[in-house]
């Protein structure tokens, strides 16, 4: 159960941003992933991510281990380094553009 709950986290990260000349309207699922990663932050998904990683020597973690790095994967590849690293002034910027 837990598996399948973990890849469907995984499955809504691969979903591609759209791009401008797909949408209808201007805003119209402009950040997606940006969103998601949001909800996951407040949701504390993000903890239960770096908890499982923690530790692949457990058999559930041994089957998890592929679906938790490429979870990892997914939420850091649209980042550059600049905009992983950044001041709480920015963040604050960043947030209140998205929402």
């Amino acid at each position: 159960m837990i598996e399948l709950i973990i890849v469907l986290f995984k499955q809504l990260l691969q979903i591609p941003e759209p791009k401008p000349s797909e949408t209808n309207t201007e805003f119209a699922n402009k950040d997606l992933q940006k969103k998601l990663l949001l909800m996951y932050s407040e949701e504390q998904v993000l903890d239960a991510f770096n908890y499982l990683s923690q530790e692949f020597t457990s058999p559930l973690n041994k089957m998890l281990c592929m679906h938790i790095l490429e979870i990892q994967y997914q939420i850091f590849k649209n980042f550059t380094p600049e905009s992983i690293f950044v001041t709480e002034e920015k963040e604050k910027t960043a947030k209140s553009k998205v929402y």
